[in-house]
């Protein structure tokens, strides 16, 4: 039998003689079904395959890993302000309803609480800029510095709110903006 290709979308045309032959079908329904169970194949471990190409970071650019890492950060704040806040008020608060009122968290629970909010507000701004540059493809380096600097400066911002350093923090602040708009004018460029 001569070697013929046989062709369909979606799918990569393949040899008929390399197949094996497992039953005597005509030579029009062998490379039709053969040809189906390639890209039925073919489908299914790519299907497989995803997640892991996505946590071996093959399917994800710079800004998505530094968005997820991102995410990762935020579930710091979060965990860190809720047990320092916890070490403040007591375990029997935490588990409480909250309906009373209580004082204002001082020390490293109010700071790291602050830096939780202002994580909070900066960080929906930043995974839109993001999203954008992935949805219309805009991958550059002004993104990929703007979203280190962003996540980078994000770190360095809890760290010295959490110590207490008050200029030098607020300078950090600044780098982390200067990330998030360095991924928002490449947008617009």
């Amino acid at each position: 039998m001569a070697h013929s290709r046989v062709k369909r979308v979606g799918c990569s045309s393949a040899p008929i003689s390399s197949f094996p032959q497992e039953t005597e079908v005509e030579p029009i329904q062998r490379s039709a079904v053969h040809n189906n169970s390639v890209c039925n194949r073919r489908w299914l471990k790519a299907m497989l395959l995803w997640p892991l190409a996505i946590a071996i970071g093959i399917a994800m650019t710079l800004e998505l890993k530094m968005l997820a890492f991102s995410i990762v950060l935020g579930l710091v704040h979060i965990v860190l302000a809720s047990h320092a806040a916890s070490l403040q008020r007591g375990y029997v608060w935490t588990a409480s309803s909250r309906d009373k009122a209580v004082p204002a968290l001082t020390g490293v629970a109010g700071r790291l609480a602050r830096a939780l909010q202002n994580f909070v507000e900066t960080f929906p701004l930043f995974a839109a800029a993001v999203l954008i540059a992935h949805v219309t493809a805009t991958h550059s380096s002004m993104t990929e510095w703007g979203v280190q600097l962003y996540f980078w400066g994000r770190v360095t911002y809890l760290a010295l709110y959490a110590a207490g350093v008050f200029l030098l923090r607020s300078l950090v602040w600044n780098v982390a903006s200067l990330g998030a708009v360095a991924s928002v004018v490449e947008i617009f460029r």
